[in-house]
Formats: structure tokens, C-alpha cells, sequence
């Protein structure tokens, strides 16, 4: 699973749910995949971070307090 399989579940028609218990299921898969996209996302977040100290490389330009100050926290 992965961000592009979600444009595609809002692209590509599904199958309509019967009943109450089917669409609650659909919703509760979407839910789930949402929640581990935001877990993934976190974690890429954290591992970009995590090499960047390893190898002394600056942060993101927006996240590097050094742009912050000098475009004044724009």
C-alpha cells in the first residue's frame, strides 16, 4: 500500500455497499489505510531526520532555523 493506491480508491469506482454493515466495513478500511499512511509518513519523516544527523547534512530549507531566520519565518 502505498499515497498512490489512495488517489486510486478516490478515482476508480467501487462496488456501493448493500448495507449498513458493509459500508461500515468499507469505512473502517479506509480509516485503516489513512492511519498507516500517517504512521508511514511519520516514520519517513523521522528516518529523514535521523540520516540527515548521521551525516551532518542540513535540514529540509523550510525546517533549517538558519532559513527561518534569514527569510524571517516565512
Amino acid at each position: 500500500e502505498d499515497m498512490a493506491s489512495v488517489y486510486d480508491d478516490l478515482i476508480l469506482p467501487r462496488r456501493p455497499a448493500r448495507t449498513k454493515e458493509e459500508l461500515a466495513e468499507q469505512l473502517d478500511e479506509v480509516k485503516q489505510k489513512s492511519d498507516q499512511l500517517r504512521i508511514q509518513g511519520n516514520n519517513l519523516i523521522a528516518s529523514d531526520l535521523d540520516l540527515r544527523r548521521t551525516f551532518n547534512v542540513h535540514t529540509n530549507k523550510h525546517d533549517n532555523p538558519l532559513w527561518q531566520y534569514v527569510t524571517g519565518g516565512r
